[in-house]
C-alpha cells in the first residue's frame, strides 16, 4: 500500500497549504479597524499600531504611547455542485469519482475569530512597537460525498449505491492557526520621510482531515477488467454495477494534526512631499514555513457482501498466476468487503513557501474634512509552482505542481471626518491565485473578490471606538474540465463552485 500512503500524505499536506495558508481568498485586511475600513489602502496613512502589518515606517509618525486592538469576525459561506462527469475508456481518463452529490452542498457554517493588538512608542526621531496578530487561520467543513444514502441519485437498475455507513459524514475538514508576533521599528529621517522595518515570528497549528480517492482496479486497469469477466465468468450487467458509483474509487481519510514556524520580514519607506499629499511602499518577505506533523491514513472499502466471494477468489487466482503484486492483491481480496484499516501514525513534512507582497499607496487631505487614498499591490502565489515533500528522514517522497498565479490588487478609500466622529469607506478588487486544474472545495479561493468596506469611529475619551461592516462580492466559478496526473487521479473537483462572505469587526484604540 505504499503508493496509496504516499498520495494520501501528499493531499493532505496540499489541502492544508492551499485551503487557509493565505490563498487571495482568504486574505481578509483584517488588521487595525481603521485600515479595514478603508479597504486596507493604507499603506500612505499607517500612523497607527496597524503600521506594523501596513507600513512600518508609519510608526514614525504616531505620537508617545498608543495602543489598539481589533476584533474581526469572518462569516464565509460556500457551495458547490459538482460537474457533470464525462465517462471515457477504462483508461480513466475522463472518469472523475462520482459519488459526490449531484444536488448543491454548503460547508458546515462557521464564525472566525481573528484578533489583532498591538502597543508602540515613540521616542522623537524613532519609534518602536511590537504586534500580535492572527493573518491566517480560517477553516472549513464540507460533506459532498454520497456515501451512506440510498435515496439520492438512484440509477435504473442499478442495485447497490451506498457505499459505506462507517464513512466519516464529514469529509473535509480543516482548523489553522497560524500567529504573527512582530516586534517592529521605524526612524523618521526628516519631517517628510520615514524608514521602517519589522520582524515576523511565525507559530503555526493544524488539524486537516480530507478524503483521497484510489481508483478500483477492476475499472482502471484493462487487464483485471476482462480478466474477471472471462476467468471468473461474472456477467457483464454484475461488473457494470460493480465500477459503477460510488464503486468506481476506494475511498480514504487521510488526517494530520502538526505544528510548525517561520520567520520573514517587512520593510518600509513613507514620504510626504506636501502637507497634504502621503506616499507609502512596502514589501513583505517570508522564509518557507516548516511544518511537521503526525499523519494517519484509514482505508474504508465498499460494504458490499455481494461481491466479496467473486472478488476474493479472482485475487487469490490472479496472485498466483502472477498477475498482480501483494499491494493490488489486498485491493482485489478486500474491494468489497467493508473492511476498515488503518497505516498507523507517520511522520511528514514539508517546507512551504509564502508569496513575497510589494505595494505603494498614495493619499491626499487636501480636501477639507476629507482624506483620500489610492493603494496597489502585488502578491507572488506563483511561489506556489511546485512544494517539495519530505518522509522523516528528509528523503524526497514527491514534488507536488500547483501552479498557482500572481495576485494584483487595486483599491481606494476615503475618511470623512463628521463632528467628533470618523466616516469611513474602500474597495478593492483583487484577482484569484488559484487555477482551475487544482481547485477543490479546500481552496477558498474561487474568482476575483470586488470587496467594499464600511465603518464608523467615535472617540470616548482617551480611547476610539471602531464598528466595520466588509462585504466581499464573489463570481461564481464553474470548472468544466477534470485534471488528472499520470495516474489517473483526480487533481481538482470540476463543478460549480459559489462564495458568500460578511465580515464584521470592532476596533479600540488607546492614545496617551
Amino acid at each position: 500500500m505504499k503508493r496509496a500512503t504516499l498520495l494520501c500524505a501528499l493531499c493532505i499536506i496540499l489541502a492544508f497549504s492551499a485551503s487557509d495558508l493565505s490563498a487571495s481568498g482568504v486574505d481578509l485586511t483584517g488588521v487595525g479597524a481603521r485600515a479595514q475600513a478603508m479597504g486596507g489602502n493604507y499603506r500612505s496613512i499607517a500612523n497607527d499600531w496597524s503600521a506594523m502589518y501596513w507600513n512600518p515606517a508609519g510608526l514614525a509618525f504616531t505620537k508617545g504611547l498608543g495602543v489598539g486592538a481589533s476584533f474581526e469576525f469572518v462569516m464565509p459561506t460556500s457551495s458547490f455542485t459538482v460537474g457533470n462527469s464525462q465517462y471515457g475508456n477504462l483508461t480513466g481518463q475522463n472518469w472523475p469519482f462520482s459519488a459526490a452529490y449531484r444536488n448543491e452542498r454548503t460547508n458546515e457554517p462557521q464564525t472566525f475569530f481573528l484578533p489583532a493588538a498591538g502597543i508602540t512608542y515613540n521616542f522623537g526621531k524613532l519609534a518602536v512597537g511590537v504586534g500580535v496578530w492572527a493573518p491566517f487561520g480560517l477553516g472549513s467543513k464540507w460533506d459532498i460525498l454520497r456515501t451512506a444514502n440510498n435515496n439520492l441519485n438512484n440509477i435504473p437498475g442499478k442495485r447497490f449505491d451506498t457505499y459505506s455507513t462507517q464513512y466519516p459524514n464529514i469529509e473535509y475538514e480543516s482548523n489553522l492557526q497560524i500567529i504573527d508576533i512582530h516586534p517592529t521599528i521605524a526612524y523618521k529621517i526628516s519631517d517628510k520621510l520615514s524608514v521602517g522595518a519589522g520582524a515576523s515570528i511565525i507559530l503555526g497549528d493544524i488539524f486537516m482531515r480530507k478524503p483521497v480517492y484510489i481508483q478500483n482496479p477492476f475499472l482502471y486497469n484493462p487487464n483485471i477488467y476482462y480478466a474477471l469477466l472471462a476467468v471468473a465468468q461474472v456477467p457483464e450487467f454484475m461488473l457494470r454495477d460493480m465500477i459503477r458509483s460510488p464503486f468506481d474509487h476506494l475511498l480514504t481519510q487521510a488526517e494530520m494534526d502538526g505544528s510548525g514556524n517561520g520567520f520573514g520580514a517587512n520593510f518600509g519607506l513613507m514620504f510626504k512631499p506636501t502637507k497634504n499629499l502621503s506616499i507609502g511602499a512596502t514589501v513583505q518577505w517570508y522564509n518557507d514555513v516548516s511544518m511537521d506533523g503526525q499523519f494517519e491514513n484509514t482505508f474504508y472499502f465498499p460494504d458490499v457482501p455481494d461481491y466479496t466471494d467473486i472478488t476474493k477468489a479472482f485475487a487469490d487466482s490472479a496472485f498466483k498466476g502472477g498477475m498482480v503484486t501483494p499491494d493490488q492483491y489486498f485491493i482485489l481480496a478486500n474491494y468489497y468487503s467493508g473492511l476498515i484499516q488503518s497505516e498507523g501514525e507517520k511522520e511528514v513534512k514539508a517546507d512551504l513557501p509564502l508569496p513575497l507582497k510589494a505595494g505603494l499607496g498614495i493619499s491626499y487631505s487636501g480636501i477639507r474634512n476629507l482624506l483620500l487614498s489610492a493603494d496597489v499591490a502585488y502578491s507572488q502565489w506563483s511561489a506556489w509552482d511546485q512544494i517539495l515533500i519530505t518522509g522523516a528522514n528528509g528523503e524526497t517522497v514527491a514534488t507536488l505542481d500547483q501552479n498557482w498565479q500572481d495576485a494584483l490588487r487595486l483599491g481606494l478609500g476615503f475618511e470623512l471626518t463628521a463632528g467628533a466622529a470618523k466616516i469611513r469607506g474602500g474597495f478593492y478588487s483583487e484577482g484569484p491565485a488559484a487555477v482551475d486544474e487544482t481547485l477543490t472545495v479546500a481552496i477558498p479561493d474561487i474568482n476575483r473578490r470586488n470587496v467594499v468596506t464600511f465603518g464608523v469611529q467615535i472617540p470616548a475619551g482617551p480611547v476610539s471606538i471602531s464598528l466595520n461592516y466588509e462585504k466581499l462580492f464573489i463570481a461564481d466559478k464553474e470548472v468544466k474540465t477534470w485534471a488528472y496526473d499520470a495516474s489517473t487521479t483526480a487533481k481538482n473537483l470540476a463543478g460549480l463552485y459559489t462564495m458568500n462572505v460578511n465580515n464584521l469587526m470592532l476596533g479600540l484604540d488607546f492614545q496617551f
